[in-house]
């Protein structure tokens, strides 16, 4: 991968990283709000506060790859796989640059599908 690609995702995930960091505080701020106005028992309110703080942590998740990836760009690692050290597709880094797997390694940390 050359330089000016690794500064596109740098860029990327920069940009990411900031539209993440709104996003959570904004997220917070509603959640805050709503906390303050809900009654002693007001179960749809709740299960709005609930959806919220699981988006909340969603986007926590994903702003701390983010946050590890641009590290890997700094220490020069991004774009190797975590696990077994072969280079990422592009097109894979592409769709999810803060992926720190290929795809092999990441679907043998994910297990293997649940039989229905």
């Amino acid at each position: 991968m050359d330089n000016q690609q690794i500064q596109q995702y740098r860029s990327q995930l920069a940009e990411l990283r900031d539209h993440l960091d709104r996003e959570i505080n904004r997220v917070r701020n509603e959640s805050l709000r709503d906390v303050r106005a809900v009654g002693e028992h007001d179960q749809h309110q709740s299960e709005s506060i609930d959806k919220s703080i699981g988006v909340e942590h969603a986007e926590e998740q994903i702003r701390e790859q983010v946050h590890e990836a641009l590290q890997r760009i700094d220490e020069g690692e991004f774009g190797k796989c975590q696990d077994c050290g072969q280079p990422v597709a592009k097109e894979r880094l592409d769709a999810i640059p803060y992926t720190a797997f290929c795809i092999n390694c990441e679907q043998r940390r994910e297990g293997p599908e649940p039989v229905q």
